[in-house]
């Protein structure tokens, strides 16, 4: 395995766990837990959408969510060119 590879799981989990800490944290703090089932591919919710962003990853997508009191799904598109996912936070 590359060094470059091992650093790009390195910042996956780094952002994982950071993404667990904050949840784990505000979940406490606003009273507000988010169970997001796994996703289903090639298929989504259309409609329903409050915002949508660039995330590096669907933990920041579902980070994003969690802090958007009105969010309780989300729709994570494919990487782009940079590496960016359109992250579309929804109320249903």
């Amino acid at each position: 395995m590359s060094s470059t590879r091992r650093t790009e799981i390195f910042i996956e989990m780094l952002t994982l766990g950071l993404g667990l800490l904050v949840h784990f944290v505000l979940a406490t703090e606003y009273n507000r837990v988010l169970i997001f089932k796994g996703p289903i591919g090639g298929k989504m919710l259309p409609g329903h959408v409050i915002r949508t962003e660039k995330v590096a990853n669907e933990g920041s997508c579902r980070v994003r969510c969690f802090l958007e009191p009105n969010c309780v799904s989300i729709n994570v598109g494919p990487a782009g060119d940079q590496g960016q996912r359109t992250c579309e936070l929804k109320n249903r």
